[in-house]
């Protein structure tokens, strides 16, 4: 048993189809400023529009609550608690004096347990 194919010459290829979906128009149609409240339902589905936001370069900020959430989209300048936050831990100095043996020393001394010298 043979398969028959036939070959075609002059058939236009047809032009490429993008699947927009509903997330990809809501970003699309906010202005920084705007928000949207989702029920309970839809809420569960939040990664899905960071993701889509990434993707499209537009910053957003999603807070949950019992009933659902709401999505906003940010300014460019417009920082968000945890950025804030973060920016704040990594830019503390790290102080190694505390962890060197002569501040520990200095410690322990303090709290009244001196340690001896032992010489060779």
């Amino acid at each position: 048993m043979s398969i028959i194919f036939t070959i075609e010459k002059g058939v236009p290829v047809p032009p490429v189809t993008t699947r927009q979906g509903h997330n990809i128009a809501l970003l699309k149609a906010m202005q920084p400023g705007d928000s949207v409240y989702f029920d309970a339902p839809i809420a569960k589905h939040a990664p899905r529009f960071y993701r889509v936001a990434k993707r499209l370069g537009i910053k957003i900020m999603v807070r949950k609550d019992a009933a659902g959430m709401r999505l906003w989209r940010l300014d460019d300048e417009v920082k968000t608690d945890a950025q804030v936050i973060l920016r704040r831990v990594s830019a503390a100095p790290k102080n190694k004096a505390l962890f060197t043996k002569a501040a520990h020393d200095k410690r322990q001394a303090a709290k009244g347990k001196v340690r001896e010298k032992v010489s060779a």
